[in-house]
């Protein structure tokens, strides 16, 4: 959410009087942080980072009176707004260390880039999960300093940072605070802890999460790369899954380990996945659907990648198991941890390469109905497949798998009349689905749609496909063998009895 903070009556008047303060009509983001964050030490977390917030509410504005009381008092150095920034959730183990950050904004005192003022005291709290931070004096809690790198020059937020070392297994739950001048502490949440807008108020249901395991010796000895090739859409996804050995732990039917950090990542051509930035990995779970026996001694991983821009990606799996201090990258033909050869290492020549096509440039190139005279009852379910080429985005290459880009459709109307003629007639056309069971050897570079209706009255029925790829202005209509390729034939439609 946007936060716009009004300047109040009484702020006015103070600095009527004299008192130093900045008037707020800046705006600031927040940052929901909803991907889980894993850090692995202290070495490795981003201290130096500044954090945006963003959640999606950019134009909300906190509703501040002209006049009247903001939160705890509309006086400087009250304050209005906290959040806990980054992370929202963490896994550590034994002698690793959570870095948190958090941002503030306390009237009069906050604004602009001084970035730290000596009254604005901030802390980081550690306690039970379910605890209570504003009333369990259990909870522990750091004194936190302002982060140097944060940098708010327009608007009027501060963001302070401060270190847990985690000394004892378990699951916990984290907060930030803030008092000014010796005050009483405000508490911040992973949502936004508002004084003047009730609907933000502070949870404990939105705490941080941190799970602190066993430091082990468990690592990762093997892992490979699957399903490497693809092209899809801007508006596709692809699904990709990987292997993993770890030696005592993997050895398990398939059933994974929480001792196992695995993640899909993207990123250039060419380029080393060690180097591609953190935004662009995000965690894959176990694919429950392999067949554990083929398995062996392996979990397999899955993982989707979708939202990309138009071009080429490579891709990749990497892996981290509670003894690794670093990622474990896996290619195509495999990488070992003891590589016997040329084969067993890793080479980004051997990444996955994932081809995003612009729908607007792409468009029907061939169609045709499967189905030819059919006959049912009125008791009967009608279904009918038809069979679409798209250059780049269909056929073998691609796993015949469903594009969103491309929409597919069974139109069936009677008396029997000449489809095109109902282009625009919803009532008529019924959205069809990849068949999934098609032949591969016989598609060819086809993917095949099916669609069905059932409780369909007794009469002469005209039934056809019609394919185009998202954006078009027009179908492409299919009929009967060759299909599209020779224009549309009314006599080629399929024709449908329906009987009592």
């Amino acid at each position: 959410m946007r936060h716009q903070h009004a300047l109040t009556a009484s702020l006015a008047a103070a600095l009527a009087l004299g008192l130093t303060a900045v008037a707020c009509g800046d705006t600031e983001e927040e940052n929901t942080g909803d991907d889980p964050i894993v850090l692995t030490d202290a070495s490795t977390q981003d201290s130096d980072a500044s954090h945006d917030l963003s959640d999606g509410d950019s134009d909300a504005a906190l509703d501040i009176p002209d006049s009247g009381p903001v939160g705890p008092g509309d006086e400087v150095g009250a304050i209005e707004w906290c959040q806990l920034v980054s992370p929202h959730a963490s896994e550590l183990t034994i002698g690793q260390t959570l870095t948190a950050y958090a941002q503030v904004y306390a009237i009069g005192r906050t604004e602009g880039d001084a970035r730290e003022d000596s009254g604005v005291k901030g802390q980081l709290g550690i306690g039970a999960i379910g605890s209570d931070p504003t009333a369990d004096s259990a909870w522990t809690w750091i004194d936190a300093t302002a982060n140097p790198n944060f940098s708010d020059a327009s608007g009027n937020h501060d963001e302070y940072m401060a270190s847990h070392l985690a000394e004892t297994t378990g699951s916990f739950a984290f907060a930030f605070r803030f008092q000014v001048d010796g005050g009483a502490w405000f508490y911040c949440d992973t949502d936004g802890h508002s004084a003047s807008n009730q609907s933000e108020g502070f949870s404990t249901d939105a705490l941080g999460s941190l799970t602190v395991a066993e430091a082990g010796t468990h690592k990762v000895g093997w892992c490979n790369l699957q399903n490497t090739a693809r092209a899809i859409s801007t508006l596709g996804k692809h699904l990709v899954t990987s292997q993993v050995y770890v030696e005592g732990l993997t050895e398990n039917g398939n059933a994974g380990s929480p001792l196992i950090r695995a993640q899909i990542g993207h990123g250039a051509i060419g380029s080393d996945p060690a180097t591609w930035s953190e935004s662009d990995w995000s965690d894959a779970v176990v694919n429950s659907a392999a067949n554990a026996d083929a398995l062996g001694n392996n979990n397999e991983y899955m993982a989707t990648l979708s939202g990309l821009a138009a071009g080429s990606h490579a891709f990749a799996f990497r892996y981290k198991a509670n003894g690794d201090s670093d990622w474990f990258y896996c290619d195509s033909d495999g990488h070992s941890a003891a590589p016997t050869g040329e084969a067993d290492g890793f080479s980004t020549d051997k990444l996955g390469h994932l081809t995003v096509l612009d729908p607007s440039l792409l468009a029907v190139g061939w169609c045709r109905l499967q189905n030819d005279a059919a006959q049912i009852t009125t008791a009967d379910t009608f279904t009918a497949y038809g069979q679409v080429w798209v250059d780049g985005l269909t056929g073998a290459s691609n796993g015949f798998v469903d594009d969103p880009a491309i929409e597919a459709q069974l139109g069936l109307v009677s008396p029997a009349s000449d489809l095109r003629n109902f282009d625009a007639d919803e009532s008529v056309w019924t959205d069809a689905a990849i068949n999934a069971q098609a032949s591969a050897e016989a598609l060819g570079n086809n993917n095949e749609y099916m669609a069905s209706k059932a409780n369909l009255a007794a009469g002469q029925y005209s039934f056809a496909f019609r394919f185009r790829v998202a954006g078009a202005s027009s179908w492409t209509y299919c009929d009967l063998e060759p299909g599209s390729s020779d224009d549309f034939q009314v006599e080629r439609q399929g024709t449908l009895t329906v009987t009592e």
